[in-house]
């Protein structure tokens, strides 16, 4: 085992993390070294295994590993904070919330640049999305740029807790485009009435309410048939019938 680490082999390494691993899962009578060299390694960023003992260890909740993940996600940048972003996401479990209360924290300082605020949400999203969305739901409705585009993605992954949100919203184009394109994504039926609403309010981007309109064909579940029925009738107007009928 010490050869082949020293080696820095990553195809050999790989397998050796493999070997560690199940030692230490299973209780082996040589799980203490198992999780001492898993710990060299993690500790050694030029290790061509780094990231993958590293993974193992926030995975059994390593007390070292979950404090330097903590650090990454207050410190990295760019690229190695997508890679933070990755592991913590995929893996966080019950420590999600510890997670999400560092994400917040480096949220609330200034310096922070668009592209890592787009990370940081991603995170927030993915550990607890009750707490990301405001936040991601406040992004989306700026003004575009590189947050308010990064924050697409996200308000769909939201799931029911984005579509709530974003129910304060559609008295807006904007708003309800992004009601509209969650509720797309989602296909949920929970979203037929706001949807209605939105195909319906005659102040609202004819271009929207034909995409609520469509959306609502494509919900996998709800009185779908019954709401462009109602819909048509309400609207009282023969291209907006036609389409319902297609639909």
């Amino acid at each position: 085992w010490e050869a082949i680490i020293e080696s820095n082999n990553r195809v050999d390494g790989l397998t050796l993390m493999s070997m560690l691993v199940r030692a230490v899962e299973t209780g082996d009578p040589e799980a203490p070294r198992a999780a001492q060299l898993l710990e060299r390694v993690a500790t050694d960023p030029q290790h061509s295994c780094h990231v993958e003992a590293l993974d193992t260890l926030l995975r059994q909740g390593h007390p070292w590993a979950i404090e330097r993940t903590r650090r990454e996600v207050m410190e990295s940048v760019g690229a190695y904070l997508g890679q933070t972003v990755d592991r913590v996401t995929s893996m966080a479990g019950a420590l999600g919330p510890q997670f999400a209360e560092v994400a917040l924290a480096r949220l609330a300082r200034p310096d922070v640049d668009d592209v890592d605020r787009v990370l940081l949400c991603r995170l927030l999203t993915g550990v607890d999305p009750d707490r990301a969305a405001d936040l991601v739901v406040g992004y989306a409705l700026d003004e575009p740029g590189i947050v308010s585009r990064g924050m697409l993605p996200l308000v769909a992954d939201l799931g029911e807790v984005g579509l709530e949100r974003l129910q304060r919203e559609v008295t807006t184009d904007r708003g309800a485009g992004l009601y509209v394109y969650a509720a797309a994504h989602l296909k949920s039926g929970s979203a037929l009435p706001v949807l209605e609403q939105i195909v319906l309010d005659e102040g609202r981007d004819p271009a929207i309410r034909r995409q609520a309109f469509d959306c609502i064909a494509r919900l996998e579940s709800g009185p779908r048939d019954d709401s462009l029925r109602r819909l048509a009738r309400a609207l009282k107007d023969a291209d907006w019938s036609e389409r319902a009928r297609l639909l």
